[in-house]
């Protein structure tokens, strides 16, 4: 009976999921199957961009746009031969002589290492009112502790005044 007992015992207590083992299992499952924590940490901890926008500048430029090219033909004679050169010449159809650039700031923020501090301050939180609350106790334990040393030294010293001035009352009547 003791030992059906102990042995339902132990398989209980085999049965607790720990941290250590949680992490030794996640490890293992890394190592051979990289691809589930990657897709993991991707679908529950996204990448949060934030752009900071920057200030408008103005640049002077030229810039031809929807233009066609047509091609000049040239010949030259020299004695009995002919040269033909094609020439290509570009004819915008819409110049501009500006743009305006913007500087904006693309910040990445990663959010597994923000939710991690989340859980670690919580952590800290909750480690320090739990301190808070032990500190407090012992407040009191020593504040009673205070008061009945202060009431036995207080009984000492009357004891000890009761009994010099019992002494000194019984020499003078002697």
């Amino acid at each position: 009976m003791r030992l059906t007992l102990f042995i339902g015992f132990a398989i209980l207590l085999y049965g607790c999921y720990t941290q250590q083992k949680a992490t030794s299992q996640f490890s293992r499952a890394a190592v051979a199957y990289p691809e589930l924590p990657a897709g993991y940490c991707a679908t529950v901890y996204p990448v949060r961009d934030s752009i900071i926008k920057g200030k408008d500048s103005l640049v002077f430029d030229t810039i031809y746009t929807g233009g066609e090219i047509e091609y000049d033909t040239v010949y030259s004679v020299l004695l009995d031969t002919v040269f033909v050169t094609i020439n290509p010449i570009y004819l915008p159809k819409k110049t501009i002589r500006e743009r305006i650039i913007r500087t904006d700031t693309v910040y990445k923020e990663n959010t597994a290492a923000l939710d991690l501090c989340k859980i670690e301050r919580r952590n800290a939180v909750s480690n320090e009112t739990r301190a808070l609350v032990e500190s407090d106790k012992w407040r009191k334990i020593a504040k009673k502790r205070f008061w009945v040393i202060m009431g036995m030294g207080a009984g000492i010293a009357l004891g000890v005044f009761a009994l010099i001035r019992k002494r000194a009352v019984s020499k003078i009547i002697k």
